[in-house]
């Protein structure tokens, strides 16, 4: 049975790109190693407290009032350290609003109250640009209710709306599950929802929309989970569509060229409608999460990017957690951190870690939707303190929510590096100077020295002497009747040779007529030669076998000039 947009289970945007694909590392090392060198009795007391099992904290809880209700995404944490989100129904008209808080959990405040008509109900998160304002979309409003791209600051001022969506070809509901993706180039890639989704671009300033990618049903629908991969390209998700219906992992270039389809669910094993995001671990591969799978709880899976090597890394049911909410993080120590939205020991979701290739698996939280919270939908953040922190959408004391904190992740983390070296102690006292050494063999002969250079062309020859006279010309065929024989074939070029005798005369043709015979003329007397040719002589020619018997006839000989 397929499910209509609303009955697709998960909202769990993600931000993550290439570069933030393990939050902080450096940091938190740093911070783990001076825990290791300077609080040892921290340090003793951490272990202790990893060996029983991480602590979990509820850091603030939901009223339903001006605060909302904890929404089904996660945070970002901004450059002054604060954590931002979007959530459900706060603010005073009850459509959302932008908040902070501190990661002690003091500090909650309101920054922005979404207007009438736009709602962060379902929509994803924010994320902090590289100009340090907060960008995100909600999936509705907007100047045709469609939706649209906004920008503001971190105290909540100089809120401004990039981008209204006409839910005509550039789409509807954008980033309804989703964050925006800031690219290496400075633009804003996002996603919409319906009908059958798009891929666009967009500037900071809002001037540039561009549309890169229309889905139309074989390559996908519903897109989810854009991340640009350590290659420059984007990847991401469908939650329908493609050759089997059930979703597939896409990638295409940041211009919307390229566009290939890496992976079509079966609705087997690998699970169906793949969630909301993606991650690229360090490994270069691609870490995600789908419904289904053998048990009916989901699925954890990898695949490389070129879409080769999918693999699954664990069927999620029973204590694990079930009905996966698709956010993967990796973590500094490098294992696989998520949450599930139901089941686990206390029967409202988990938080969990797993390693890359789906060994120790471990929960790490089980949910039982009183105080702790419930349905952990949201995607996890871990800060350089090595805790993880999200939000559980319902639960808590007043039924609307908490964000909790899970600590002593630091204490997993991998190992500090390795302390500098002694200092190297003073040079002993110079030995005596022992006796001159034998004298060196002679040096061999070197090597035979490069070959001379090619010496230069030797002056061209002299010209060829003159060919041999040409042989005299056969005697010409006697003409037909009153037809001018043809002329000679021209002789082949070269040294002129000297005179040639005159051929032997033809037989007479009939008046007016004459015979050329190589470079000679004979014409009947009285005919006049044409131009080019030279006077010869006149000869007396008997004439046999004609109508009147034999006969004489005066020849004029010319040569051709």
């Amino acid at each position: 049975m397929k499910l209509s947009i609303d009955d697709i289970g998960g909202h769990c945007p993600r931000k993550r790109d290439a570069e933030s694909a393990i939050a902080f590392p450096s940091a938190i090392r740093l911070a783990c190693v001076v825990g290791l060198l300077v609080l040892s009795g921290f340090l003793l007391a951490g272990r202790a407290s990893a060996q029983s099992g991480p602590s979990f904290t509820v850091l603030y809880t939901f009223t339903g009032g001006v605060d909302g209700k904890a929404p089904p995404d996660g945070f970002t944490q901004g450059a002054d350290g604060r954590l931002y989100a979007t959530d459900v129904q706060g603010s005073t008209n009850g459509n959302g609003a932008l908040f902070a808080i501190s990661p002690n959990g003091t500090g909650f405040v309101t920054l922005y109250s979404f207007a009438s008509g736009s709602s962060a109900s379902d929509g994803a998160g924010v994320i902090q640009g590289k100009d340090g304002r907060l960008y995100g979309a909600t999936p509705t409003g907007g100047d045709s209710g469609n939706g649209n791209v906004f920008a503001v600051n971190t105290d909540g001022s100089g809120f401004v709306t990039l981008y209204s969506f006409a839910g005509a070809a550039d789409g509807t509901q954008p980033n309804a599950t989703s964050d925006l993706v800031q690219g290496t180039d400075g633009r804003l890639y996002g996603m919409t929802k319906g009908p059958p989704g798009t891929l666009y671009a967009v500037n900071t300033d809002g001037t540039g929309f561009t549309i890169l990618h229309i889905f139309f049903g074989p390559d996908g629908a519903l897109p989810q989970g854009l991340i640009q991969g350590i290659d420059g390209r984007f990847y991401g998700l469908t939650q329908t569509g493609g050759a089997n219906g059930w979703g597939t992992i896409y990638a295409v270039n940041y211009d919307g060229s390229g566009f290939t389809t890496l992976y079509n669910f079966t609705h087997g094993s690998d699970g169906f409608y793949p969630g909301n995001s993606l991650i690229q671990g360090a490994d270069g591969r691609l870490y995600s999460m789908a419904q289904g799978g053998t048990t009916g709880g989901g699925t954890l899976f990898a695949i490389n990017t070129d879409g080769a090597g999918f693999s699954l890394l664990r069927n999620f049911g029973g204590n694990d957690g079930t009905i996966i909410t698709q956010c993967p993080l990796q973590g500094i120590d490098g294992r696989i951190y998520g949450t599930t939205q139901t089941g686990g020991a206390g029967g409202s979701g988990t938080v969990f870690a797993v390693n890359t290739d789906g060994t120790g698996f471990t929960v790490l939280h089980s949910f039982t939707g009183g105080s702790d919270g419930g349905d952990p939908m949201g995607k996890l953040i871990q800060l350089a303190n090595g805790s993880l922190y999200g939000m559980a959408e319902s639960g808590g004391a007043n039924g609307d929510g908490t964000i909790f904190e899970i600590g002593g992740a630091c204490m997993q983390g991998p190992p500090g590096p390795q302390g500098p070296a002694g200092a190297t102690g003073p040079a002993g006292p110079a030995g005596a100077t022992g006796p001159a050494g034998p004298a060196g063999a002679t040096g061999a002969v070197g090597p035979a020295g490069p070959a001379g250079a090619t010496g230069a062309a030797g002056p061209t020859g002299p010209a060829g002497s003159a060919g041999p006279i040409g042989p005299q010309g056969a005697i010409g065929a006697t003409g037909a009747t009153g037809a001018t024989g043809p002329a000679g074939p021209t002789g082949a070029a070269g040294a002129t040779g000297p005179q040639g005798l005159p051929g032997a005369t033809g037989p007479q043709g009939p008046a007016g007529s004459g015979l050329i015979s190589g470079s000679m003329l004979f014409l009947a007397d009285g005919v006049a030669a044409p131009s080019g040719y030279t006077y010869l002589g006149s000869y007396a020619v008997e004439l046999k076998g004609g109508p009147n018997g034999n006969s004489h006839q005066d020849v004029n000989v010319y040569l051709k000039n």
